[in-house]
């Protein structure tokens, strides 16, 4: 069974630690991956198994395309749901934009803090137009979100919006600007 590491110095460090087995390492996507051969009568065909199965989960380019742009998106509906400021504000750029309301993570954190009163019952977005220039994705499409405001009511929100995302080392795809506009 393969062990999932993030840094190199822990997988040596494991493989020093533990002389008396025998454990071989591949890196893989920025993670190294440890094998544990439990003795030396492990064939070749599992190791090429495991080295197969390696490679070929880290050939899915999830990550730097479009797919990654549509699971950056999903994450953020479901942490607009939760209401979460700080992990919202976490998924922008240090220097991002939430329309012209707040600039920079400590910024858009602290506006959408001042809605702690507002319980989303329901958050979901489609894309309508998405296209990635080199570490820049230029997205559009439709919001749809229920939201609960004590002694309101529950009101039905749908509108519009338009993200620009950047691709950052390490983390994936963050969001420079995202703007929204309402619609009747």
């Amino acid at each position: 069974m393969p062990i999932f590491f993030n840094f190199k110095e822990e997988a040596m460090l494991l493989k020093k630690n533990m002389k008396q087995n025998l454990y071989h390492y591949v890196y893989s996507k920025q993670k190294f991956v440890l094998f544990y051969i439990k003795n030396k009568k492990t064939t070749m065909k599992k190791i090429f198994l495991y080295l197969t199965v390696i490679f070929t989960a880290s050939c899915s380019n999830t990550g730097h395309s479009t797919k990654g742009v549509e699971l950056a998106m999903k994450q953020y509906d479901h942490l607009i749901k939760k209401m979460d400021a700080d992990s919202i504000s976490l998924l922008y750029t240090p220097d991002g934009d939430l329309g012209n309301m707040a600039h920079g993570r400590d910024s858009i954190r602290n506006f959408l803090s001042s809605f702690k009163n507002v319980s989303v019952v329901s958050q979901s977005s489609t894309t309508n137009f998405l296209k990635i220039n080199g570490d820049t994705a230029f997205q559009k499409g439709l919001y749809y979100q229920t939201a609960f405001i004590p002694g309101k009511d529950t009101i039905k929100l749908k509108g519009e919006y338009t993200a620009t995302w950047r691709w950052m080392r390490p983390g994936g795809w963050h969001i420079q600007r995202m703007t929204t506009k309402p619609l009747q």
